[in-house]
Parts: C-alpha cells; sequence; structure tokens
C-alpha cells in the first residue's frame, strides 16, 4: 500500500519475505481487512536514496511525453496521508485518517540528490498535492536551486486547483497533474465525496491548467452505486469533451475499508475472494455491480471506452499537434492491445 515500502529484493526472494515486511504487505483476505498498523513514516527525514539505480526505473509512457525519456526515474512524497474521505478510496483508512505535511526544505533536499543522480522524471508521490502556502514555498525553493529542467507531476483534486500558482509550478517544473474527476454524471461525483463545482467548473478549470502548459491526466470511474448504461456514457461524454492529454478509466472496485465496500456488503453483492481480483488490469478483475448493471456490464464498458477514447480523432489529432507522430503511433500501439477479462471471454 506504502510506496515507502521498499520490496524490490523481497520479490526476488521466498513468498515469505513479502510476509515479513511490516506493515504487511498482503490484504487478508478471508478477513477483508488490512493488516497492520498505519506505517509508521518518519516525515523528518531526508532520503539519500543510497544504493537506488535510477536507471532501472522508467515512468509511465504519458509522463516520458514531456521527457527526453522515461528513464531514469523517481517518486518522492511531500505529504503523507489525505485529509479527504471518497467513498471508493482506501487511504483514509490504511493511514487512520492522518495527514502530515513535510518541510519543503526537507523535500528540496531530496529533489537534490535525485538531480545529482541524473533523474529528472519525479512523481510526486502525495495523495493529494495541494495547499497553496507550501506549495509556493516549495516552487520557489526548486527555482532558487535552479533545478527547473525537471518534468515533475503530481495528483491533485480539482477543487483545490490555485489557479493563480500554475505558471510557478510550471516553472519548477510541474508537467503534469493527475485528477480525480470520477464522473461525467454531477449527482454520481457528489455521491463519491467530491460536491464542489458542475461539469462547467471543472471545464473552466482544467482549460486554465492546460493553458499554463500543465497536461492533464484525468481519472474517470465506472460502476458507482447509481451507474447505469446512461450514467456511465455521461461519464465518457465528458472525458471526451474535456480531452484530457491522457485518461484512465476504472472499474469501480470495492476495495477494503472503502463505503463502497459497505454499501456492497450492505447489499450482498458479489465481492473478490482473491487479491488478482483487485487489480483493474488483470484478468481476473472483478468490479462491484451496481443497482442497475452487473459487474460484467460495468468491465465491458469500461473497456470498450478505453479503445474507443484512444482511438477518437478528436484525441489522436490533439496528441500530434501537442507531442507529435512518435506518441500517436505509440498509443496506435498501446491500443492494439485487447484486454482479456475472465467475466466475458
Amino acid at each position: 500500500m506504502s510506496g515507502k515500502i521498499t520490496c524490490r529484493n523481497s520479490l526476488y526472494g521466498p513468498l515469505e519475505n513479502l510476509r515479513a515486511i511490516n506493515p504487511p504487505f498482503f490484504y487478508d483476505v478471508n478477513y477483508l481487512k488490512i493488516l497492520g498498523d498505519k506505517p509508521d513514516i518518519d516525515i523528518n527525514k531526508v532520503n539519500t536514496f543510497d544504493g537506488v539505480d535510477f536507471s532501472e526505473y522508467r515512468t509511465t509512457p504519458w509522463h516520458g511525453w514531456t521527457g527526453k525519456s522515461r528513464s531514469p526515474f523517481a517518486c518522492i512524497y511531500t505529504s503523507i496521508g489525505c485529509p479527504f474521505s471518497c467513498k471508493f478510496c482506501a487511504i483514509p483508512s490504511y493511514f487512520k485518517n492522518e495527514y502530515k505535511v513535510r518541510d519543503a526544505g526537507l523535500v528540496v533536499k531530496e529533489i537534490e540528490i535525485l538531480h545529482k543522480k541524473g533523474v529528472r522524471n519525479i512523481r510526486i508521490m502525495d495523495e493529494v498535492f495541494f495547499g497553496s502556502e507550501r506549495i509556493k514555498a516549495l516552487c520557489r525553493l526548486i527555482i532558487k536551486k535552479k533545478l527547473n529542467d525537471l518534468n515533475m507531476w503530481a495528483y491533485t483534486r480539482f477543487d483545490t486547483v490555485d489557479i493563480s500558482l500554475l505558471g510557478l509550478m510550471r516553472k519548477a517544473g510541474f508537467r503534469w497533474f493527475g485528477i480525480g474527476i470520477e464522473s461525467g454524471n454531477e449527482e454520481e461525483r457528489k455521491s463519491s465525496g467530491k460536491i464542489k463545482f458542475n461539469n462547467r467548473e471543472i471545464k473552466k478549470i482544467i482549460r486554465s491548467i492546460q493553458k499554463a502548459d500543465i497536461h492533464i491526466c484525468g481519472n474517470f470511474i465506472f460502476g458507482f452505486p447509481n451507474d447505469n448504461f446512461m450514467t456511465m456514457s455521461e461519464t465518457y461524454n465528458f472525458a471526451l469533451e474535456l480531452l484530457c492529454e491522457s485518461t484512465f478509466f476504472f472499474p469501480m472496485i470495492a476495495f477494503p475499508g472503502t463505503k463502497i465496500r459497505e454499501i456492497a456488503q450492505w447489499n450482498g453483492w458479489e465481492l473478490p475472494k482473491d487479491q488478482i481480483q483487485y487489480s483493474y488490469y488483470s484478468y481476473e478483475c472483478l468490479p462491484v455491480r451496481t443497482y442497475h448493471l452487473a459487474s460484467v456490464d460495468v468491465l465491458r464498458f469500461r473497456d470498450t471506452a478505453f479503445t474507443a477514447y484512444y482511438s477518437h480523432p478528436r484525441y489522436l489529432d490533439m496528441i500530434k499537434r501537442v507531442f507529435g507522430d512518435k506518441v500517436v503511433s505509440e498509443i496506435n500501439m498501446i491500443n492494439s492491445i485487447q484486454m482479456k477479462r475472465k467475466l466475458y471471454v
């Protein structure tokens, strides 16, 4: 669950190595709860990344579109936990609703260390990167240290974006924001815990970010409890209207510790019995059903929407204009790979 848990060496050893990690790496699939206490992370410690060969790591394809290459790549935290309570997210449960912010100076020291190691591609691993004053302090320090050839991205929320800071953030090296838009149906989005802003206002925020030369990875979910084919079509159409440079469509998964899971349990809906069923892209993926649709309907709609979006002429024309023919070819190659699913073989 926590990116601060390094299990690279354990993955090449016996399975018991993973079980020895504290907090435990696994869900207990029998009791369906997160094992162990919340992670004890020292936010005042500067990570020196000793012994890490960052050339072994590469970022996502879309993040690489704004860098010289996808590797080397690194992740850092500027905060731990999340102060929000989205119904589909297990993070607040995992961190016991605790939220801690790191000092900007410590964060920039880590960025300096990474910079000296040749790393330019950096993901801010915060569950949500927000707070105008601390972002301002962080960006100013990065610029002061002349580290502004970075290619960084961070998750944020459309209702926490400070438009007045976009120019400063772009100058400091922020090239992408991951934003959870969740649904094109305003009632479904409000039910998830994101009650601010209507679709028109969200579109205005997205365009302001893009105008600042910061790209968007938009995140959408199919399978909210009241979703039907019409509301899921609204979500797809809104994604196409926003035309984010990268878009993720997720099927709703009832993760342990979420309100969505409580709803599913209350209604007696089928839940994953094995860890692989929680994986969005696995053959065995099992989304939660809705009041109107079966799990297979949700999953098939998600997979169809992904293929349709990434092959849509409007999207590909925009990508060609912004990133060039090479990226278009890359997208076409990725989109040619069809997902195999147990639910609708």
